[in-house]
């Protein structure tokens, strides 16, 4: 997946190095979920309260 990045001012994060960081950051995100979803999964944890309990982390970290 392809992520867009922009600034506070809505211009397009345009600088490679910057844009390949920010992707690297995401693809390390995208396994550590789907590493904690495994766990949850192995663990009876239903996907639905998964989901429900991803929300309000990332409701309680960026409001």
């Amino acid at each position: 997946m392809e992520f867009k990045w922009f600034d506070e001012n809505n211009n397009v994060i345009s600088c490679i190095e910057k844009i390949k960081i920010l992707n690297e950051n995401m693809t390390e995100l995208t396994q550590t979920m789907k590493d904690a979803q495994d766990d949850a999964t192995l663990m009876g944890v239903s996907n639905k309260n998964f989901k429900k309990n991803i929300a309000l982390l990332f409701e309680q970290m960026f409001g």
